[in-house]
């Protein structure tokens, strides 16, 4: 069921991609230079969906980096647990084989039934 609604979702945002690309493909002037709009040092020509669509993917990669910078105290202490985890399994393993022999432990008390 989650895969049928993620595809549809999917597909819905493609569509309207699509639909974007075909309203807005006529050219444009993007101009980066504030000072002179008119004889501008750093422009390009280019139809507006590429625009709006590099504009959408710039915000997605900063978006996705400061999550990434963001989790860094979390993953730092995945590490920190997960070296604990396999040295107590190294101890645990060290400790079953040098366990005395199941026949010199005392014996369990049978478990009551009730």
């Amino acid at each position: 069921m989650k895969k049928l609604v993620r595809s549809a979702l999917v597909f819905i945002a493609a569509l309207i991609a699509v639909i974007v690309a075909i309203a807005n493909r006529h050219g444009v002037t993007f101009v980066l230079d504030p000072f002179s709009p008119q004889a501008p040092f750093l422009s390009i020509d280019a139809p507006l969906f590429s625009i709006i669509f590099a504009a959408v993917f710039i915000g997605m990669l900063i978006g996705g980096a400061a999550v990434w910078m963001s989790g860094r105290k979390f993953r730092k202490k995945a590490r920190v647990f997960k070296k604990q985890i396999n040295l107590l399994v190294k101890e645990k393993g060290k400790e079953k084989n040098t366990a005395p022999p199941a026949s010199s432990l005392p014996a369990l008390p049978e478990p009551r039934s009730d």
